[in-house]
């Protein structure tokens, strides 16, 4: 008689942790069904680059779940009218590279995220396109920020290749170097 109750004890354990891991399933699948609703891109556990070159770009809505994505404008046509990126992301990382020369306007929701935006948006000059990269993040880090210049680059990378013209190096310590070698 004993057996049986601490048989039937298990088994009702056992049924109900099947009961909470179909709730908690249930409720991650809700949350995915309208977390990618509305959505131009949907990333989930994903590691990505949606690479915008030589397109017109138009309104888009990405969103992200346990995923790393960098959206590259870098290279993306304005259009005339204000742009809209809408980014949506939980437990992600996600990177905006914007061209230089665009208005850029940063605003939306937060929960325990991270925004870092290093572009600005210049209300004096209506004459360059105008982005508005919209975020709704839960526990996410969103970084935006204009594209690396090629020219600048090239430029500081050739002043420190000249700088090492100038060390001074011991002839013996080269010659021990050689030996070594």
């Amino acid at each position: 008689m004993r057996t049986i109750k601490k048989n039937q004890g298990l088994i009702i354990g056992i049924i109900a942790g099947i009961v909470v891991v179909a709730a908690i399933l249930t409720k991650v699948a809700l949350m995915l069904k309208k977390f990618k609703k509305n959505s131009d891109f949907f990333f989930w556990m994903d590691q990505d680059e949606l690479d915008f070159t030589g397109e017109e770009f138009e309104d888009t809505t990405i969103s992200a779940a346990f995923s790393s994505i960098t959206v590259d404008l870098a290279d993306a046509k304005p259009s005339t009218n204000p742009m809209n990126l809408c980014l949506k992301g939980f437990s992600s990382n996600l990177d905006v590279i914007v061209p230089k020369g665009w208005n850029v306007q940063v605003q939306g929701e937060n929960k325990h995220s991270t925004i870092e935006n290093v572009t600005s948006l210049d209300k004096d000059n209506f004459e360059l396109p105008l982005l508005f990269v919209n975020y709704r993040l839960n526990k996410s880090i969103m970084n935006v920020y204009y594209a690396y210049q090629m020219d600048q680059f090239e430029d500081s990378l050739i002043e420190e290749v000249n700088g090492f013209d100038e060390i001074v190096v011991d002839e013996v310590v080269l010659d021990e170097a050689e030996a070594v070698i």
